[in-house]
Formats: C-alpha cells, structure tokens, sequence
C-alpha cells in the first residue's frame, strides 16, 4: 500500500504544481491588462452605421472593389 500512497501524492502535488502555474499565468495577464490600456477606442474617430443600415456595395467601392458584372460590361465595350 505504501506505493500506491505514494503515488498518489506524487498526482496530487504534480496538479497542485500545474494549478499554480496556471494562476501565476493569469495573474500576470490580470495585472499586464490592469497597466496597459489603448490610448484610442476602436470606434473613436469613426462613424457608427448599424450592421442592418450598411450599404455593401458602397463599402466595396470605397476601397477600390467593383462588381464582377460592371467589369465584364465594360470588357465587352
């Protein structure tokens, strides 16, 4: 019985380790995230259209994108 005993504790203290490392891990993430902060929000300086009020096309063209079929009507040109 005494190995099995000691196996056991062996398991025990081998999780106990791996909790502890993991709980150092997230305090550190804890405290990085508490000290560093954006200096700008991701929506500061943009304007805000909700998702059902977007006009993909528009947004397409604003970046220099065009629809397949104007492309091949201007081809045939």
């Amino acid at each position: 019985m005494g190995k099995l005993k000691n196996a056991m504790i062996d398991i025990e203290l081998e999780v106990q380790n791996r909790v502890f490392k993991r709980l150092e891990t997230m305090r550190d993430v804890e405290l990085l995230a508490s000290s560093v902060s954006p200096s700008l929000g991701i929506l500061e300086g943009r304007e805000w259209i909700p998702a059902n009020n977007t006009d993909v096309t528009r947004t397409w063209r604003r970046f220099g994108w065009r629809p397949i079929a104007e492309i091949k009507a201007e081809q045939k040109k």
